[in-house]
């Protein structure tokens, strides 16, 4: 998921910087390789097995066009690694509040941390209730299926735990994509 946001800031060039790395370095953001522009955050495992958004991979790029004397254009563009998540609207809310507090941050050098910080547990409990959700409507549906097939042909034996398997699979995914559907 790519995310971008823009917009204008009058201050001087070290304000900008000091701005930027302050709030990338309260959220939990790295730079790379020395760079003032560039952040990293979360990792590929956070991707797949996290709740919490802030654990997932994340790579923020800052760029900056000076439009007069300190007056400045700047864009904050994130590449948000979702790979084995299903994406809630708590989730959404959460990059959207991310993007506007870096923008009030770098504009006025103030920010509500405590904002983020709650939009971060909803996500997080979102994406409980999604798992559970999708467990629980997997065991519903895989387990009978598992054992309707073994007791028509109990000759099937791994089979059947197979075709439960993807049946409760299909439909817990079914089901956590209708419910949280953007």
């Amino acid at each position: 998921m790519k995310l971008e946001q823009s917009f204008e800031v009058t201050a001087t060039t070290h304000e900008i910087e000091t701005r930027i790395a302050a709030f990338m370095q309260r959220n939990g953001y790295h730079p790379e390789a020395a760079s003032k522009t560039s952040f990293t955050r979360g990792s590929w495992l956070g991707s797949l097995f996290a709740f919490s958004p802030r654990k997932w991979r994340v790579r923020a790029r800052v760029t900056q066009q000076q439009l007069a004397s300190n007056h400045w254009s700047l864009k904050l563009a994130l590449d948000i690694n979702d790979k084995g998540q299903i994406v809630t609207q708590h989730e959404r809310l959460y990059w959207k509040t991310e993007l506007d507090q870096f923008q009030t941050a770098v504009q006025t050098g103030e920010t509500a941390a405590e904002l983020l910080t709650r939009q971060d547990r909803a996500a997080a409990r979102s994406g409980l209730t999604a798992f559970i959700a999708f467990l629980g409507t997997g065991l519903l549906v895989g387990l009978p299926v598992t054992l309707g097939i073994s007791l028509v042909n109990p000759q099937t034996g791994y089979l059947a735990i197979i075709i439960g398997t993807l049946c409760g699979f299909a439909a817990g995914l079914f089901a956590v994509r209708w419910y949280w559907r953007p």
